[in-house]
């Protein structure tokens, strides 16, 4: 069993677009597969999206609470890349947008499940300071 987590716009879920933030999307849709099946879909409003700062570790930890092995993300930063790396959460890229179109979760989670997509192996954004 794995269990995928992926940014997402709004309240989140199979029929909602992928959000490009890792930190500072709204929601994160949390996809159970089983033998290459969907056996649960669930979505979590991300609580660090609104944060002052430090969205991406308090995003991160929101995908230990709720047991994600996978995050499927577009952009990911330096804070964010090193906590997830460090909890053992193997990370692929799928851009927000594939040929000027934006990607739907089941979209991405059909992408990972053939193998589509590249492994992620550190941050692909710099770092975001707020003061």
């Amino acid at each position: 069993m794995v269990i995928i987590a992926v940014p997402s716009n709004k309240d989140g879920g199979l029929n909602e677009l992928m959000n490009s933030r890792f930190g500072r999307s709204p929601s994160f849709t949390f996809v159970t597969i089983e033998e290459k099946k969907i056996i649960m879909v669930k979505a979590i409003q991300n609580p660090g999206s609104a944060g002052i700062g430090k969205a991406g570790i308090e995003s991160a930890k929101l995908l230990k609470e709720n047991k994600a092995s996978v995050l499927i993300v577009d952009l990911l930063g330096p804070n964010a890349a090193n906590t997830i790396s460090s909890m053992g959460i193997n990370v692929y890229h799928a851009s927000s947008q594939n040929n000027e179109q934006r990607l739907y979760i089941k979209e991405i989670i059909s992408q990972y499940l053939e193998d589509k997509l590249e492994v992620l192996e550190g941050p692909n954004v710099e770092g975001h300071h707020e003061n």
